[in-house]
């Protein structure tokens, strides 16, 4: 592998654009749906399914629309521990889940 200057990539080399991207907005915490209010001084979202506000931590953890996929992609691991590492199955299950469940998060 090539590095410029000799530094590793910060990302895993073989991430897509678009896995990336949702991985930052989760570790930020801050997407267009979560935070689109701030900007058009609308009310905060909430949750169709639990009528509870509308976060980057409910999703992940606590809706229980999403238990099976959350389920399914995370197994053993928690979001928390995915979104610490930034490796290549990190990108992809977190990724996956989000398209699985609320592709509007991008």
């Amino acid at each position: 592998i090539s590095y410029i200057y000799g530094i590793p990539p910060a990302v895993p080399i073989r991430s897509s654009t678009e896995q990336i991207k949702t991985f930052i907005r989760l570790r930020l915490r801050h997407t267009a749906i979560t935070h689109q209010h701030l900007l058009s001084g609308s009310a905060a979202p909430s949750c169709q399914a639990c009528n509870c506000p509308l976060t980057i931590n409910h999703i992940l953890y606590e809706c229980r629309q999403y238990s099976n996929a959350r389920n399914s992609i995370f197994q053993n691991k928690t979001p928390a521990n995915l979104l610490t590492e930034f490796s290549v199955d990190n990108l992809k299950d977190l990724h996956k889940f989000i398209y699985q469940t609320v592709s509007y998060l991008s």
